[in-house]
């Protein structure tokens, strides 16, 4: 998805020229990478009042920040297009919106979201951590940027990110390696980032839904999205899975433990916050 996203961004000077006549976003979905996401993303894109951005992850409040608030708005609608939509929506909620998957736990990234967007809506849909974390690491196995076995990859997590969030929230043109791909565990510390996300929007402005339930029940996860975004009720046709997470390999007995003991307080944290069906360690 980058590789496609940034081969058509907009260049300097047309984010100079542009940037002013397009809107800011309305809505953000924030994650978790293999959660999701993705598939709620392109549901939200095909809904009639919804108009789309040049691609799904901008990446915009963690790692191009530097790149400033017009070369993002470039990948919005203008404002005349806007208006055109509303005009036919004939009363309707109109909206735009992008998905990043690593927003929700990134350190800085509420606070910069809420001083440029500070009415938007926030959608996080979180995955049973133990199982993000496994599809995390193999995914970096595939792509080869894992040469560590997965218990010692877990276990290397505090050193590799050892003073990374300090560099990213001082420095907004750093961009952590370590924050971008070997967050195993500490992606999965829901809570934590929620709170985080808390201290930046009312959390009446925030909808956290389960992967489980978007996958199981779609259409009625769905309509539960769009009622609270304030979209007209709608459905596509289908619910295809996009990007699905997978292990794809056996894991070891003592992988597995080691994983539940690690999230089971972090579960219940998040349990007490959001209720027991969001305590995976309780399935």
């Amino acid at each position: 998805m980058l590789d496609t996203l940034f081969s058509r961004r907009p260049g300097p000077r047309l984010a100079t020229l542009r940037g002013g006549v397009h809107v800011l976003p309305d809505f953000l979905l924030i994650g978790v990478q293999k959660g999701g996401t993705t598939s709620l993303y392109h549901y939200l894109a095909q809904h009639p009042d919804v108009l789309g951005v040049g691609a799904k992850e901008l990446f915009y409040f963690d790692r191009r920040y530097a790149r400033g608030e017009r070369w993002y708005r470039c990948w919005f609608p203008t404002r005349a297009a806007m208006r055109r939509a509303r005009d036919r929506a004939e009363g309707r909620t109109v909206l735009t919106g992008e998905a990043s998957t690593s927003y929700l736990d990134h350190p800085a990234v509420p606070t910069r979201a809420a001083s440029l967007v500070p009415q938007a809506r926030i959608v996080a849909v979180l995955r049973d951590p133990a199982e993000r974390a496994l599809s995390h690491y193999f995914h970096n196995r595939r792509k080869g940027r894992e040469p560590l076995d997965v218990l010692d990859a877990f276990r290397a997590e505090p050193e590799r990110l050892a003073g990374e969030a300090e560099k990213a929230i001082a420095d907004p043109a750093y961009e952590s390696e370590a924050l971008m791909h070997f967050n195993y565990l500490s992606r999965g510390h829901y809570a934590e980032h929620l709170d985080r996300w808390a201290e930046s929007y009312p959390e009446a402005r925030t909808l956290v839904l389960r992967s489980d339930d978007l996958f199981e029940r779609p259409a009625e996860t769905f309509a539960k999205t769009l009622q609270f975004l304030g979209l007209a009720p709608w459905a596509p046709e289908s619910f295809p899975v996009r990007n699905p997470g997978t292990n794809r390999r056996e894991v070891p007995d003592d992988v597995r433990q080691f994983l539940a003991d690690y999230y089971a307080p972090h579960n219940a944290r998040l349990a007490a916050r959001l209720g027991a069906a969001f305590d995976w360690s309780a399935s």
